[in-house]
């Protein structure tokens, strides 16, 4: 039995034996009949529990609300330091002329993306800047179609 159809069945109890109470004793003052039926039925107690347990789940909405605004504050940290991380990478090599970068674990990277990001025309997503080996996962297809068309493209530059 769930709390709602528990509670109202003992308000109707409740109201019940407060009839037959006064039914058998009209002339009982107010104070008399509650104290009896405080006594004779579980109403009370129910209206606590169910007021306790209110102001239990309040305060883990409380407990929940802070702990999520200090997570996103969390997450906007953590954002912004991996976008200061991948610019000071691309200012780096930018600096030393460095063209690409082959490492374990990552996949080339090229220096004409911070050009990019630094006229603003587009932001470097995980996928084409210091991207982890997700982006290695692509298919061996496609990265050499890339390749291909990025190599076609620079060979007339050193052929002149």
């Amino acid at each position: 039995m769930d709390v709602s159809t528990g509670l109202k069945t003992e308000a109707y109890r409740y109201q019940m034996v407060r009839r037959r109470l006064l039914a058998f004793w009209p002339e009982t003052d107010a104070e008399t009949l509650a104290d009896s039926l405080e006594g004779i039925t579980d109403l009370h107690e129910m209206i606590a529990a169910v007021i306790r347990s209110a102001l239990v789940d309040e305060a883990l909405q409380a407990g929940l609300r802070t702990r999520l605004e200090d997570m996103r504050k969390r997450l906007s940290r953590l954002e912004e330091r991996g976008a200061k991380k991948r610019q000071l990478a691309l200012g780096a090599m930018c600096e030393v002329g460095l063209k690409k970068l082959e490492q374990p674990g990552l996949h080339r990277l090229h220096a004409g993306w911070a050009a990019l990001a630094d006229r603003g025309l587009g932001r470097p997503d995980s996928g084409s800047l210091l991207g982890a080996s997700a982006a290695q996962a692509r298919s061996t297809g496609a990265s050499r179609r890339l390749e291909a068309r990025q190599g076609s493209r620079r060979r007339p530059a050193r052929q002149l």
